[in-house]
């Protein structure tokens, strides 16, 4: 096996490891929120059907509070299509985790605002991303910084174009 191709199998098996620690994570964070999230959420949440994307696009209507945010800003403020951003936003609205109005003076955008349920999910992705540092945090204990800052200098390398 060449040099690439071990490191390619190690790449391969860190984004296993992530996958697996996301779904288990993600079905631990399902049963402690199952009393506060409304059932359709709940099940989408336990069945793993919930994208990253989806998430941040969640996070950044709850950043907005109350007052919410344009859609406009929304699709200004993330690098993901129109057509994604539109997609997404209706499957959170149709959840019950985001609400879509049109504002009074223009009837061709639409606001966003967040949920009680959406902030709810928002805490809770929040608190995965922390559990999940921690997690590999505790597993990076056992390098040496040297390691560590060799192991990330390699993989900046790796992924620079020349």
């Amino acid at each position: 096996m060449t040099d690439y191709q071990t490191i390619r199998k190690l790449i391969h098996r860190l984004r296993e490891a992530d996958a697996k620690w996301q779904v288990t994570a993600q079905r631990e964070m399902a049963e402690r929120y199952r009393e506060v999230l409304p059932e359709p959420v709940w099940q989408r949440l336990r069945s793993n059907r919930f994208n990253h994307t989806e998430l941040e696009l969640l996070d950044l209507v709850a950043a907005a509070g109350k007052r919410g945010i344009a859609y406009q800003e929304v699709q200004a403020e993330v690098l993901y299509s129109q057509s994604l951003v539109s997609r997404y936003t209706n499957r959170l609205a149709e959840l019950g985790l985001l609400v879509k109005e049109h504002p009074e003076y223009d009837q061709k955008a639409y606001q966003l605002t967040v949920t009680p349920a959406g902030e709810r999910m928002a805490v809770l992705h929040a608190e995965l991303h922390r559990q999940e540092s921690k997690f590999f945090d505790q597993r990076l204990t056992r390098w040496s910084p040297e390691e560590v800052a060799t192991t990330i200098a390699v993989l900046k390398s790796l992924t620079r174009e020349k």
